[in-house]
């Protein structure tokens, strides 16, 4: 069997697909469940939550740099020190969390900033409030979640991530539709739903994290590590500072795309948050498969062996355009298997809908393949250390999105497909990037865990 090849690639990224694409699952039937109850509640869903994540999208790529860290500290043989780095995200994410509460009272001018109908906006903010009660938890999950990632035990996370999906589904269709005795909420259901879920979710990571460490004998240092250390805090915060300024330039770039899709008016908005949920389930599981790169692109730098991390991308990268390859067919061939689904419920009121996504979903097809490539090379990158290059590419590009679809609707009056056209160019201008620069190979001499020792210490062993 081959180091990092085909099969250890498919055994660790396997529980991270279905980890990650169970909130993937999770997304699609919050929108179906809305769009039974009443479809212009999905756009309203979309928008509010995009929101809230652009605003958490600084926070929470730092904090999931942490499994870079773990996987290189795991590497490397430096055990003691994993339960420190993943407390310093932790810490990061308890820092953060208040603020998101006060974008709340000027959430609404923002919205209504681009032009968004009153009612659409009262949805909006409606949802966006009682998504700010899971934002905080979602942010620190990430830090209990690089101790199992970064040392491969990815089951782990995927167990906890079924758990919340079934807890999810089962709460989302009491809340929102009022049944057995609950109230019927609606879109506040759904946010209030997911909410309390990823709160389940934190709270078993953590205990599971404090078991493994006493059952290894601290080993990690879990307990111990529980304080603040300057050297490991400002090591992530350089690091993951330099991702999350990325993440977030890309999420307020494709945030304005789709507050701009909301100005086109409500066919236009609800027919492209379709679209994008149903991409989330080709993306999702493939963000799990870059989670994986990730973890082994780490631990083979942290043994100083480079050309297993080439290796194991690359096996990656085959695995995920296989999976994406399956989608371009339905999506392009057979659209109406998906879309369906969300005419089951309340098909006249999906019918306005339905021939616009439609035509969404072949953009989806033609961009799956530079998706793909995005996000596996990306995150290989990302695993070596090599952010600086992904942060100035993002800097450079994401405003690609933002500008040329601004000047089509803004100027030129141009409608949605101009809009999912510079939307392809984009992420297809990111993946070739990011692939040219895996292939010229700076990655390989590049090392977290020396930039981030401190005072010598005795280090533990196995």
């Amino acid at each position: 069997m081959s180091p990092s090849g085909g099969y250890e690639v498919l055994r660790l990224a396997l529980p991270m697909i279905i980890s990650v694409g169970s909130l993937a699952v999770m997304q699609f039937i919050d929108r179906v469940f809305l769009t039974w109850y009443n479809p212009v509640t999905v756009g309203a869903a979309f928008s509010g939550g995009q929101f809230i994540w652009t605003l958490a999208s600084f926070p929470f790529s730092i904090v999931a740099y942490s499994v870079a860290f773990v996987s290189q500290y795991n590497g490397a043989g430096e055990f003691r020190r994993i339960g420190e780095v993943v407390w310093q995200g932790v810490f990061i994410a308890v820092v953060f969390t208040p603020f998101f509460f006060l974008i709340y009272p000027w959430s609404d001018s923002i919205f209504t900033l681009f032009d968004h109908a009153p009612e659409i906006v009262a949805l909006e903010k409606s949802y966006f409030f009682w998504s700010l009660w899971g934002i905080g938890p979602v942010i620190a999950t990430q830090g209990f979640e690089a101790f199992f990632i970064g040392r491969k035990k990815t089951k782990v996370v995927m167990n906890v991530s079924l758990i919340a999906l079934f807890l999810n589904i089962g709460l989302d269709y009491l809340v929102i539709f009022g049944v057995g005795g609950f109230p019927r909420l609606g879109i506040v259901g759904a946010a209030l739903a997911t909410s309390i879920c990823q709160i389940i979710r934190l709270m078993i990571l953590f205990g599971l994290t404090l078991y493994d460490d006493v059952r290894a004998g601290s080993l990690f240092a879990v307990r111990k590590g529980c304080r603040i250390v300057p050297s490991e805090l400002f090591a992530l915060l350089k690091y993951g500072s330099m991702g999350g300024m990325e993440y977030s330039l890309e999420m307020v770039s494709f945030t304005f795309f789709v507050f701009l899709l909301g100005k086109l008016g409500e066919v236009g908005s609800t027919s492209s948050a379709i679209a994008i949920n149903l991409n989330a389930i080709t993306f999702l599981p493939v963000v799990g498969i870059g989670t994986a790169v990730m973890t082994m692109v780490g631990n083979a730098i942290g043994k100083g062996r480079p050309h297993f991390a080439r290796r194991c991308t690359f096996s990656a990268a085959a695995l995920a355009a296989f999976f994406t390859g399956f989608f371009f067919l339905l999506f392009l061939l057979i659209p109406d298997v998906f879309l369906s689904v969300y005419a089951l419920g309340n098909p006249d009121g999906f019918a306005p809908y339905y021939d616009v996504t439609r035509i969404l979903l072949r953009f989806v097809a033609v961009y799956l393949f530079f998706d793909t490539i995005n996000i596996v090379f990306c995150s290989a990158l990302r695993g070596a250390g090599d952010v600086k290059f992904v942060m100035f590419t993002t800097i450079s590009l994401a405003p690609f999105l933002a500008v040329f679809s601004w000047l089509g609707v803004g100027l030129f009056h141009f409608g949605i497909y101009w809009c999912w056209t510079i939307l392809t160019v984009y992420i297809s201008l990111m993946g070739l990037a990011f692939f040219c620069r895996f292939m010229r190979g700076t990655w390989m001499e590049m090392r977290l865990v020396d930039v981030a020792k401190r005072t010598p210490r005795r280090r533990s062993t196995i």
